[in-house]
């Protein structure tokens, strides 16, 4: 915590101590003779938007951070791609379907003191161009539809499924003919491994029951999750279950369900993952592909095209305007 001390003179006591309790909260501490007084200080913020965007080399944090220096410090570059990663949490699992060339575009509120600490705000509109296919999402306010953002064709970024069940991820095998690492021959590997520290959180992709919290032999202790559709989601190695979390209990997207583990057959921390599809083991990127959400109602349709429409005209502006606008990679 930086601390400030203030005299009228080099070798007197100090008439007032100044406290940084945050990067727009600064404590003051004031003496007057033997009496110290204590007043509170809070910095203002100034906003505006920017615009940001690169192509994929090998990562969402390279680009990010390659692309953005020109307009947001090495922390608020972090914490815009965590944001833009959840964003498209739905759509786009970060860690396996970008590709070299796919490209983004974001618009951002981004906020700065008089101390000159730089933070980001709500992400407004953001593009994806995976494989030449750009995805848009756009913030919008439904009145009954949930999600806080929107495609191009006015469905809900919130969908069944999450793609991925790790909000931080990175994958150490992907779906096919594996090396088994144990038992020494190869064999179908039927899902996704993710390398993580072991007691990572691991998330429920949808909403369902759990059918299973056991002990499988080779997945170590296992998860299965029933949801609709006849999808079922599977979870092995885990270190063990979360509180209330057994055969029977219901789940919803996103709650943490259980956590990362090296148990059974495995080598090293990781979580094991599978998704089945009327009781057959399918390839999660195709199995969760193209599921998107419900519609903005006909009533409010014509307010998000022209929302959406302003939106992309300002992403495009500052597209123009480097380095304050879109960051040249």
């Amino acid at each position: 915590m930086p601390v400030v001390f203030r005299t009228p003179q080099t070798d007197s006591a100090p008439t007032e101590i100044v406290l940084q309790l945050a990067i727009d909260r600064l404590l003051h501490l004031k003496r007057d003779g033997e009496i110290w007084t204590e007043s509170e200080e809070r910095l203002p913020w100034t906003t505006d938007t920017v615009a940001v965007g690169g192509s994929i080399a090998s990562t969402l944090y390279e680009a990010m951070d390659s692309s953005a220096k020109a307009v947001l410090p090495a922390g608020a570059r972090q914490q815009l791609t965590w944001s833009l990663a959840d964003v498209f949490e739905y759509k786009i699992d970060m860690s396996r379907d970008l590709q070299p060339g796919d490209a983004f575009r974001v618009l951002v509120e981004r906020s700065s003191s008089s101390s000159g600490a730089v933070r980001v705000g709500r992400i407004l509109a953001a593009t994806f161009t995976l494989s030449g296919t750009e995805l848009q999402a756009i913030r919008y306010a439904s009145q009954s539809v949930r999600g806080d953002f929107f495609d191009q064709t006015g469905k809900s970024m919130r969908a069944a499924f999450l793609r991925a069940p790790l909000e931080f991820r990175r994958i150490s095998s992907t779906f096919g003919g594996r090396f088994h690492p144990i038992l020494g021959v190869w064999k179908q590997h039927k899902g996704t491994d993710y390398a993580a520290a072991f007691g990572t959180p691991v998330r429920a992709i949808g909403d369902g029951v759990v059918i299973r919290a056991s002990w499988g032999n080779g997945y170590g202790n296992m998860l299965d999750i029933r949801h609709r559709n006849g999808f079922v989601t599977r979870y092995g190695h885990l270190r063990g279950f979360a509180s209330g979390v057994h055969a029977g209990s219901r789940v919803t997207i996103g709650q943490t369900v259980a956590y990362v583990g090296a148990t059974g057959l495995a080598t090293g921390p990781h979580l094991h993952f599978e998704v089945l599809v009327d009781g057959v083991q399918r390839d999660p990127r195709t199995a969760l592909r193209d599921r998107s959400g419900d519609p903005v109602p006909a009533s409010e349709r014509q307010d998000f095209d022209r929302l959406r429409a302003q939106m992309l005209a300002t992403l495009e502006s500052r597209a123009a305007t480097a380095p304050t606008g879109l960051a040249a990679r």
